[in-house]
Formats: C-alpha cells, structure tokens, sequence
C-alpha cells in the first residue's frame, strides 16, 4: 500500500499590501493498520512531531474539555521547505517559528480537525487542517488530511525570498513526505517511540531521562 494521491491548489489575490496567497491541499494513503489504531496514533497531538516535516516541539498549554476538545498547543517549527526528514528523525534545519494550535474536532476514528496560526498572531499567517479516516476496501486505513493555508503578504514575500520558486511543487512534496512517515509509523508497528529520540525529546525539554 502507498501513497495514492495528492492535489495542490493555489489561489493568488490582490492585496493593499501586495500579494496573498490561499492554498488548498489534500493527500491520501492507504495504511495496513486498523482504524482505531491509526485514529489513536494521529489524536495524540504531541507525537505529530514524530512525523511532521517541520514539528520540532508541542507543548500543551490548556487542557481541552472530556474529548480533549479546545485543547491548546504552543509549536516550534523549522521551515526550510524539507520534505526528507524521515520518522522520528531530529530536526537541524529550517528558520525556526512558534505556532499556537487548537484542536476544533474529535471524532473517534473518522476525524480529527485543528486550527493553527504563528505566534504572534497578528502576522497573519494561519491554517486549517485535518485527517479524514475510513475503513479500506481491502482492510486497512484510507487516510486522508486536508490542508487549507492563508499567506499574508509579508510571508509570501519571506517565503520566496527564502526558498526561491517553485513554492506550491515543494509543499506538495513536504505535506506528502509527512503521509508517507505516518504510514511508514503505523505499517512497522513503530508507534513507540524509539529509545534514542524519546531521550533527545526529554533532553530537548530539559525532562531528566
């Protein structure tokens, strides 16, 4: 089972203060694990950095309500436009940026939703995202995460500036990198944390081992 398919679109629109940019994105993949498993995995939002391309650090800053609803991250990410971390592997590139997310949705074993924007919040960047699951025709998981993202003008600008052309083919790349290191997660029964990286999260977090 692989990675079946992608889509990117890209909305560009005038704003007073340049360019802006919308992108819808989704991705799909069949993973030989059972929905349950995969649900359980992807809701624990913390491990998302096990797998995410840019995820260094998520720390819950409020509680949610009794289904972890409301529940609110403090992110660090590193953004170099990568698409070849591979799981559990450490991040060492990348201009590093805070994030705040919020978990909106929690429906066991069919959706996950939350909503995130960069710290401080009047930047304006932000996004919306999501893991859509059901049961595969042929056992398994049919996992599927949308993507909608909202560039202010200012990081339009940073992001080209940084990370040259062809911004939409590397983002593609990136969110398709991140499905593959879920499946490959889920499929090797590797959803423990391995011990070398579980020691370098606690270290990272000053924790003693």
């Amino acid at each position: 089972m692989s990675s079946e398919q992608s889509k990117v679109i890209v909305r560009r629109f005038i704003h007073p203060k340049g360019t802006a940019m919308d992108i819808n994105w989704h991705g799909s993949t069949q993973i030989n694990a059972p929905v349950e498993q995969v649900y359980r995995y992807l809701a624990d939002f913390p491990r998302h950095c096990e797998w995410a391309q840019t995820l260094e650090r998520m720390e819950q800053i409020r509680a949610g309500d009794s289904t972890g609803i409301g529940a609110r991250y403090l992110t660090v990410e590193r953004q170099a436009m990568q698409a070849d971390r591979k799981p559990y592997e450490r991040l060492t590139k990348g201009m590093r940026v805070k994030t705040l997310c919020e978990v909106r949705e929690l429906t066991p074993n069919r959706r996950i939703a939350w909503h995130a924007h960069t710290a401080p919040k009047a930047i304006g960047l932000y996004a919306d995202l999501d893991f859509e699951l059901a049961p595969a025709a042929d056992g398994g998981t049919l996992l599927t995460q949308h993507l909608r993202f909202h560039q202010p003008p200012i990081t339009v600008f940073m992001f080209k500036l940084m990370f040259g052309s062809n911004l939409e083919a590397k983002g593609n790349a990136q969110w398709d990198a991140s499905l593959r290191n879920i499946k490959a997660i889920l499929e090797q029964a590797a959803d423990v944390e391995p011990t070398e990286y579980l020691e370098s999260r606690r270290a990272a977090s000053g924790a003693t081992v």
